[in-house]
């Protein structure tokens, strides 16, 4: 074989290699997942998968939260609400932020509705009151009778906690559940919120759940209040204007986010870093 076609025979294997390799070095840059704490790869600066570093502690590291099945309510004007459990059982680890998804598929598979949101959720074993399971409630969803609900945890940002941590104390008082007579709405359920914490909190959330008989979850209702001071108390009430069946339980709770700096007031109305009385382990 003559030297000029050996020379363009190499330059042209020269010429695959390189294009090859680029293309291969733009598709991996391309496709690349970003490492986080979430990715069961030990990367970043961490010492474990997905922990030590910028990650959580490898030491204690957080079990995975704990949910019950989605339920699926009829509410007003064809829409549905979602309601479902989670539980900590970590006694030295909060969630400061939970990202989850909501999905609703009719029963051919047809996707009906999504959303997206973020909730909080306290650690097991704190000195007051059981805050390391919560209900999650989601209201006016589009569903329809024997729908599927998916739920996926997205994020979770963990908060590794001190022993003396104390849960907020906010006590409902004076609950009272009504079927209305001569009224647009059906029932109401009030209640006395009272913050018996020494710190001032800018949102708290309430939410009112009522059963039926085998304990069935009937109806649902979420609901805020702001700016509740210490030892302050404030009346709320949420109502439903559908008819329901015979209701034998009510549950009401009240939760507020004590991972975050910007719910806590002081009493000169400006914020107060929640860590500096009540450290938070980073």
């Amino acid at each position: 074989m003559p030297n000029r076609s050996i020379k363009r025979i190499f330059i042209l294997l020269v010429v695959v290699i390189v294009a090859g390799g680029s293309f291969f070095l733009y598709w991996q840059t391309k496709n690349k997942i970003e490492p986080s704490c979430f990715d069961n790869i030990q990367n970043q600066n961490e010492t474990g998968v997905d922990c030590g570093g910028s990650c959580v502690s490898c030491q204690g590291k957080p079990e995975s939260l704990q949910m019950e099945p989605a339920i699926l309510i009829p509410s007003e004007n064809n829409r549905f609400d979602v309601a479902f459990k989670i539980t900590n059982p970590n006694t030295n680890f909060g969630a400061s932020a939970i990202e989850y998804s909501v999905e609703i598929f009719a029963v051919d598979g047809t996707k009906l509705s999504s959303r997206f949101d973020t909730t909080f959720i306290l650690p097991a074993g704190l000195r007051t009151g059981n805050t390391s399971q919560k209900w999650i409630i989601e209201h006016g969803l589009k569903g329809e009778p024997g729908a599927e609900v998916k739920i996926v945890f997205k994020n979770i940002t963990w908060e590794a906690i001190k022993d003396n941590f104390d849960a907020p104390r906010l006590v409902i008082l004076d609950r009272v559940y009504t079927v209305l007579v001569n009224s647009p709405e059906f029932a109401e359920a009030k209640g006395v919120l009272k913050n018996d914490s020494p710190y001032n909190f800018d949102m708290i959330e309430m939410q009112v759940l009522l059963f039926g008989e085998d304990d069935e979850l009937l109806a649902v209702r979420r609901t805020e209040t702001r700016t509740l001071r210490a030892d302050e108390s404030r009346e709320f009430r949420v109502s439903w204007r559908t008819p329901l069946e015979k209701v034998s339980r009510v549950e009401m709770n009240a939760y507020t986010n004590v991972f975050l700096n910007e719910n806590f007031i002081n009493n000169y109305g400006t914020r107060e870093r929640f860590q500096e009385l009540n450290p938070v382990i980073r």
